[in-house]
């Protein structure tokens, strides 16, 4: 009896640090997708390069969709940089989506 009490804890245990760490993972992601959809942004929108946020985030939006950058060549650069970081940026919320999904553990 005892040991079965022992396992039952021990799943229910697991199964809460595993959905932590989903929970996490989807927070993340969704994070990415802001931050590379925040970089299209300012992008298209008159901002001040020099201005030490919008640099910032930029740089972690281009590193982020770098992946991406060239999956649709569109002669307009900041089309081309739209649609592709548009790309990146759904690809992350899909995959939020996905470990959403994912199984728990709990029964």
């Amino acid at each position: 009896m005892a040991e079965d009490a022992r396992r039952r804890d021990t799943r229910a245990v697991a199964a809460r640090v595993v959905a932590i760490v989903y929970r996490v993972l989807k927070i993340g992601l969704i994070v990415l997708a802001v931050a590379v959809l925040l970089g299209v942004v300012f992008t298209r929108l008159p901002t001040n390069p020099a201005n030490v946020i919008v640099r910032n985030v930029l740089h972690l939006a281009r590193t982020l969709a770098g992946p991406f950058r060239d999956v649709f060549r569109i002669k307009n650069p900041k089309d081309a940089l739209t649609v592709n970081y548009g790309l990146a940026a759904v690809v992350y919320l899909l995959l939020a989506v996905l470990v959403g999904r994912l199984p728990t553990g709990k029964r």
